[in-house]
């Protein structure tokens, strides 16, 4: 990398995280609420505009993405189905992240979840897993926005889900079921608390770190400079 690219990415990184501090105090004051969600173990967390170690390609591995997979910026969400601010990311900010740069092949969106242990959350998790595992990526982001769309989260709801998105009964109840499916939610589970994420919703963005909600133009902007430093 060359010295201008250095400079470039550092002034990147420092916007990045004086704009995500000013838009999480915003949301939180006008909100009267915490912007991320968290966990109980606190250690090695993660802070905002810290450059994680790890590739992105280690972290995607085998999980789902929307988008073109050679987009030269490559975003990972980690999220809790059972978490407001990620409900709220999902209805609010990645319908316009989808429009302006998933689908224009700018961004390569991966979700992983991160599952806590409100009620549902795993299950929900498993549900989305294997609708993938059933359907391919079209088939876990359908039952990812459904999830993110219905107030019944149970196994009746993720049940009616289920039947509305077209997947096989038995297919599906096989692969929740699964220790397989256990085993591979709880080793990127794993790789996560390694990482150091702690809360949800926490985006990692050509490795850097962004914790706790942001809003569409918060996002665009960094999303913007990352580009102008490629």
């Amino acid at each position: 990398m060359s010295k201008k690219d250095n400079l470039g990415l550092i002034v990147t990184i420092a916007i990045a995280a004086i704009l995500i501090s000013l838009s999480l105090v915003f949301v939180a004051i006008s909100l009267n609420a915490p912007a991320v969600e968290t966990s109980a173990a606190q250690n090695n967390e993660l802070q905002n505009g810290q450059l994680v170690e790890t590739s992105m390609q280690d972290l995607v591995g085998e999980n789902y993405f929307l988008g073109n997979p050679e987009a030269p910026i490559t975003l990972i969400e980690y999220s809790d189905y059972t978490c407001g601010w990620c409900r709220k990311f999902s209805n609010d900010v990645l319908p316009q992240l989808k429009k302006d740069y998933i689908e224009t092949g700018l961004v390569k969106f991966v979700y992983i979840p991160f599952p806590s242990g409100r009620a549902n959350s795993q299950t929900t998790a498993k549900a989305s897993y294997c609708a993938g595992n059933l359907q391919g990526a079209s088939g876990f982001f359908k039952m990812h926005d459904g999830i993110f769309s219905t107030s019944d989260m149970s196994p009746n709801g993720i049940a009616t889900l289920t039947k509305a998105q077209g997947l096989d009964n038995d297919a599906f109840q096989a692969c929740m079921d699964d220790k397989n499916t256990d085993a591979f939610l709880q080793a990127e589970l794993k790789k996560a608390i390694e990482l150091g994420v702690r809360g949800t919703p926490n985006l990692i963005i050509n490795g850097l770190a962004i914790t706790g909600f942001v809003d569409y133009e918060t996002l665009n902007g960094m999303l913007t400079n990352l580009q102008d430093a490629q």
